[in-house]
């Protein structure tokens, strides 16, 4: 399956769940004077094998994707901030303060999160996955 499908179908399906308001909340938090779109993936955000929240460059970004590993196609899902600058980031500093004040939260709750696991890319490849 496609990953653009998989995205749809999520936006398709949030709007029975509260996920399905995130992006008026965005608004409200942000104090923008509308919603850039209604849906959680849009076309500018949803690529062959990733996707991530429409808006997501600037802020903690939920993400979605397939990965080639050795048990096959895997789907994962998650958050993360997304350090590369791009026309739409320029500079990460805007990113630190939200970086450390996260940091700060998953230390403080540590063990909500023992069944879950992380990972980073160098800019070339994925690392192993590793403990919150």
């Amino acid at each position: 399956m496609k990953l653009s499908k998989i995205a749809d179908e999520i936006n398709a399906k949030s709007a029975n769940y509260r996920m399905g308001s995130f992006q008026s909340l965005r608004k409200k938090l942000k104090g923008m004077s509308r919603i850039p779109s209604h849906k959680i993936f849009t076309k500018q955000t949803i690529r062959d094998e990733w996707a991530f929240h429409h808006g997501g460059r600037k802020e903690l970004q939920f993400n979605i994707g397939l990965e080639h590993r050795d048990r096959g196609l895997l789907f994962r899902h998650g958050v993360a901030f997304s350090l590369e600058t791009s026309r739409t980031l320029p500079d990460i500093g805007e990113l630190l303060p939200k970086i450390e004040r996260f940091n700060d939260y998953v230390r403080e709750v540590a063990s909500e999160f023992s069944d879950m696991r992380m990972w980073h890319w160098d800019g070339n490849r994925r690392s192993n996955d590793y403990a919150i």
